[in-house]
């Protein structure tokens, strides 16, 4: 049931008929991808989320483009997920690539030693 209230220039919904409701975390519908802290010296937290099951792999290129470490590579299912990553890299700005069947995302990280 939904009834539209006018009240001045505006509009109010009201719902009615939603009863148990728990929120849940919402998914968006791209990959996203976060690492902190950043700048980082050695350990950071990588966050990414997958807005349905499949694979995602998750790489580092440096400054050049050569890739530099890899973090993972697996069939993942949908939500968010967290890992530490310790980053053995000398300092210096390197990109981190998520790519999964969604899309693909960088983020860039600074690392000092």
């Amino acid at each position: 049931l939904l009834d539209t209230l006018e009240p001045g220039q505006g509009k109010l919904y009201r719902i009615e008929g939603i009863r148990n409701w728990e929120p849940g975390p919402i998914i968006p519908a791209m990959p996203c991808l976060k690492i902190f802290p950043n700048p980082v010296s050695k350990r950071s937290t990588i966050q990414y989320t997958l807005p349905e099951e499949g694979p995602a792999r998750i790489v580092v290129f440096n400054s050049v483009g050569q890739q530099v470490e890899h973090i993972c590579d697996a069939v993942m299912k949908a939500g968010i997920h967290e890992m530490q990553f310790d980053f053995g890299l000398p300092s210096g700005v390197y990109t981190v690539v998520m790519e999964t069947a969604n899309g693909t995302v960088e983020s860039q990280i600074v690392i000092q030693e």
